[in-house]
């Protein structure tokens, strides 16, 4: 996933949005007034869209594999130690990302670092911070798989 950021990120679409994947970020960034709020809803619009459509692309090209009960379309799914410690887990590793993304995109000489920040920080958090809430960061990214796996329960995290 870290790779896969610095990748979209240096493509000419990554730098033609500022790479918003996020809608949480993107709407930061809108309230920060670095987005115009009507870019901000089409981007948030694309981000739930295109998560709807990995997910069904993923189904259609690996024949469906991604239904099966160990998998569940890679749904964020609260881990053994349960919903309130996801949440706080989630709190706390969107924080740091958001944290990361505005201290090296406000400073001039990290600007053009920010993305290897963020993937970076996402990689990490996919390893260590996974099994607490299934690590998503990303309302988009947990919208996607839930619609696909009817797995509601932790949508809220």
């Amino acid at each position: 996933m870290g790779t896969t950021i610095v990748a979209i990120v240096l493509l000419p679409w990554g730098k033609q949005s500022g790479a918003h994947f996020n809608p949480a970020v993107t709407f930061t960034f809108c309230r920060l007034g670095k987005v115009a709020s009507w870019d901000a809803v089409f981007y948030c619009a694309a981000q739930f869209l295109g998560a709807v459509a990995g997910v069904a692309l993923a189904a259609l090209v690996l024949q469906g594999a991604p239904a099966h009960e160990a998998v569940r379309y890679a749904a964020t799914i609260p881990g053994i130690y349960g919903d309130t410690i996801a949440f706080f887990a989630e709190l706390a590793i969107s924080f740091l990302l958001m944290s990361a993304i505005l201290l090296a995109s406000n400073h001039e000489a990290l600007t053009s670092y920010t993305h290897y920040f963020a993937a970076i920080l996402v990689a990490a958090y996919i390893a260590f911070e996974s099994p607490l809430s299934g690590m998503s960061t990303n309302p988009a990214r947990t919208f996607g798989p839930a619609l696909y796996a009817s797995y509601w329960h932790a949508l809220w995290i």
